[in-house]
């Protein structure tokens, strides 16, 4: 006790304090501890380990986040990239359902980090928190460049599809199927399947919230390029270019339907 008021922070002296207060699961003393260890102003590496004690004193032993958030705050100034300080945001904001302000803190995280693993980890985890925490926009954003920097990631393209219904964002949304279908590769019949799905997608956007008439026809025989004997794409021509007056093509439908 002397040697730490005589010289706070003293690392035998808090070493000791420190195990013996913890053996005897004597919290309150323990955060005293790193209190008095913090007013003697130690070097800012010594500071953030000291505010990463205290904080995880107060959250892990105590189970008390409320008290622990102050010193995760003066920890995030310090460091925005922390590990144990955006684990706990992490888990006390679920808690909490304020995944608003977990988005501004991933944010800067991912901003800040000069890793480019972290950056990439950071950015997935940026855009799921936005999306759930319905910033639309921000998710956006977010998976975008997590596809720029991953154009692999199997989350991306999922999720910028989702996003572009919900805010009717069409010709958004069509790039992204035109995407997903060109990276498509073979002709197999489960390719083929899978291609023609992406573009009866598009067809359906093209004619139902873009009313571009012709862009749906030019679908529909992208579809046929793949599928000849494609009902559906054949049934669907056959009334456009017969409520557009195009009769030589509904002609050579006719004939291929025959």
């Amino acid at each position: 006790y002397q040697v730490v008021a005589l010289s706070p922070g003293h690392g035998e002296g808090m070493a000791f304090l420190v195990e013996h207060f913890t053996a005897q699961e004597r919290w309150d003393h323990l955060v005293q501890l790193y209190d008095d260890a913090l007013r003697g102003r130690p070097k800012p590496e010594a500071e953030q380990g000291i505010l990463l004690q205290i904080g995880m004193v107060h959250w892990r032993f105590r189970q008390s986040p409320a008290d622990a958030e102050p010193y995760f705050a003066r920890l995030r100034k310090l460091d925005p990239v922390h590990p144990g300080m955006l684990q706990f945001y992490r888990e006390h904001l679920e808690s909490t359902g304020d995944r608003v302000r977990l988005v501004t803190i991933l944010t800067d995280a991912q901003r800040i980090t000069q890793d480019p693993k972290q950056r990439a980890s950071l950015s997935v985890e940026l855009a799921r928190a936005a999306q759930a925490s319905g910033a639309t926009d921000k998710a956006v954003e977010a998976w975008k460049a997590v596809q720029r920097m991953d154009p692999t990631n199997a989350e991306a393209l999922p999720a910028l599809r989702e996003l572009y219904r919900q805010t009717q964002k069409w010709n958004a949304l069509v790039e992204v199927l035109k995407g997903e279908a060109d990276a498509l590769t073979g002709d197999g019949p489960e390719v083929v399947d899978a291609k023609i799905l992406k573009l009866r997608e598009m067809v359906g956007i093209y004619r139902e919230h873009l009313k571009l008439a012709v862009m749906a026809v030019n679908t529909w025989a992208a579809i046929l390029a793949l599928r000849p004997s494609d009902r559906e794409a054949l049934d669907s021509l056959a009334t456009t270019y017969e409520s557009m007056g195009r009769l030589n093509d509904l002609i050579q439908v006719l004939t291929k339907k025959a």
